[in-house]
Order: structure tokens, then C-alpha cells, then sequence
């Protein structure tokens, strides 16, 4: 098993299949699909599912605390003025369940 600490946003990326957009060399202190129990630090993934769409929480999961993101749905990303993301590293992949 990979410890969390191991795995940097540039590995988390490539191993994922992913495309990353900030900085890379960071690495979360845990993971959460769920904004309310996400911990400042974790990474947290937009897991899209029969009742919710995890891209809703994104903005919330940022505002927790989350060392990034994981998000099949680019979109789901909160914009500061003049287009320019407001949130931590984030990871792009086609399936975040799969990711």
C-alpha cells in the first residue's frame, strides 16, 4: 500500500489518468468523498452517484480546506474574477469513481 504522503498531486495525476492544473508537488494528508467529513488537507473526489453529483460540493470542499480536488466535470471548478481558479490543485479525469 502507498502512503499518502507518497503520492503528490503530479503522481495522483499520472496514476489516475488524469490532467492536473496547479501546482503538483504537494501531497494531500487524506482523501474524502464527502464534504462533511472532509479534513483540512484532504483531497477531495467529485464522485458522481445515483442520488448526488459530487461537483456540487466542490466550492464547499474548498472552502474546508481541501488540498485539491478531483473532478471529471471541469466546470465544477469555482472562478475568481477574470477566469483565474480559485481552488487548490486540481486533477481532471474522465471517471471519478474509477480515479
Amino acid at each position: 500500500m502507498l502512503q499518502t504522503a507518497s503520492l503528490t498531486f503530479e503522481r495522483i495525476a499520472a496514476v489516475t489518468g488524469g490532467i492536473l492544473s496547479g501546482p503538483g508537488g504537494a501531497s494531500p494528508s487524506g482523501y474524502s468523498i464527502d464534504k462533511r467529513t472532509l479534513r483540512p488537507g484532504d483531497l477531495f473526489f467529485a464522485i458522481v452517484g445515483p442520488n448526488q453529483d459530487g461537483h456540487r460540493f466542490t466550492a464547499d470542499a474548498i472552502a474546508k480546506g481541501a488540498a485539491g480536488v478531483v473532478v471529471s466535470d471541469p466546470g465544477a471548478i469555482p472562478m475568481a474574477p477574470a477566469g483565474r481558479i480559485m481552488a487548490p490543485p486540481v486533477v481532471v479525469v474522465r471517471d471519478t469513481l474509477r480515479a
